[in-house]
C-alpha cells in the first residue's frame, strides 16, 4: 500500500457487501447496503486536540496535547455508515476514516475451512471422526440391577450451590419473623390493658357526672316546692 495517511487518518479496505439474505434471496448491486467494517491497511501517527470554540473568541492560548492514534494496521472495525471519503486506487476502493469516527474493533474473521482430500483408505476422515462429548457431560448408561453416578456439569453444580444458599436465607428469614412476631406480642397484650384501663376509668367518670348532676336537680328543685306550698297557703287564706 503506496498511500501513507497524516494525522489521525486511517485507510480502510471496506469488507464486501452480503450478496443473499439470510432466506437466500440475492440482493442486486443497486440495493447493496453500504458495509460498515473493514480491517486497517494504514493509519498515521495522531493528531493535535482541536482548540474550543470559547478558546477561539477570547483570545486564550494554550499548547494542545498530541494524541497518538491506538487502532493498528490489521485491526477488523466497525465504522460509521456514511463517515469518511472513499477513493479508488488503481482497481481497489478504500476507505479513508478520521479515527474518532471509528466506533470498536473486531475479532480477526475466521479463516476458511480447508477440507482435506478423500482418501483411499476405509477409516474415516479429520472431518469424518465420531464427535466425542467431554467427560462433564457423558451420562453412563444404566444396566439391569445396577446404577451407576451421573456425573453433574459445572453448571448443575453451580445451580444446586445457588439453591442451597436461597434456602438458607428463607430460613433465616423466617427466623428472624418468628422473632419479631414473639417481641411484638407482649406489646400488644400491654396496648390492650392500657385501652381497656381507659374506658373503665371514661365509665367511672360518665357515672360520677351523672350523680353530680342528679344532686344538683335535687338542691335547685327544694326552694322551687317550698314557694309553691307558700303560694298556695296564701290563696288559701285569701279564701277563707
Amino acid at each position: 500500500m503506496n498511500l501513507k495517511p497524516l494525522h489521525d487518518w486511517a485507510v480502510i479496505r471496506p469488507s464486501e457487501a452480503k450478496e443473499r439474505t439470510a432466506a437466500g434471496i440475492y440482493i442486486p448491486d443497486t440495493a447493496k447496503e453500504k458495509p460498515q467494517e473493514g480491517i486497517v491497511e494504514a493509519i498515521g501517527p495522531g493528531a493535535f486536540e482541536e482548540e474550543k470554540k470559547w478558546r477561539k473568541k477570547t483570545g486564550e492560548k494554550k499548547e494542545r496535547r498530541f494524541v497518538p492514534t491506538t487502532v493498528r494496521p490489521g485491526d477488523r472495525v466497525i465504522y460509521e455508515q456514511y463517515a469518511g471519503q472513499t477513493y479508488k486506487i488503481g482497481e481497489a476502493e478504500r476507505v479513508l476514516v478520521r479515527e474518532r469516527d471509528i466506533l470498536g474493533t473486531l475479532p480477526a474473521a475466521p479463516e476458511p475451512l480447508q477440507i482435506p482430500p478423500s482418501t483411499t483408505t476405509s477409516g474415516p476422515t479429520e472431518l469424518a471422526k465420531p464427535l466425542v462429548e467431554p467427560e462433564a457431560k457423558r451420562v453412563p448408561m444404566v444396566t439391569a440391577g445396577k446404577k451407576t453416578a451421573i456425573t453433574a456439569t459445572p453448571k448443575k453444580k453451580a445451580a444446586k450451590k445457588a439453591k442451597k444458599k436461597t434456602t438458607a436465607v428463607k430460613k433465616a428469614v423466617k427466623k428472624a419473623m418468628k422473632k419479631a412476631e414473639e417481641k411484638t406480642v407482649p406489646v400488644k397484650k400491654a396496648v390492650k390493658k392500657a385501652v381497656k384501663k381507659l374506658e373503665s376509668k371514661k365509665k367511672a367518670v360518665k357515672k360520677a357526672i351523672k350523680k353530680l348532676a342528679k344532686k344538683a336537680i335535687k338542691a335547685a328543685a327544694k326552694p322551687v316546692k317550698k314557694a309553691k306550698l307558700k303560694i298556695k297557703a296564701g290563696r288559701k287564706a285569701m279564701k277563707a
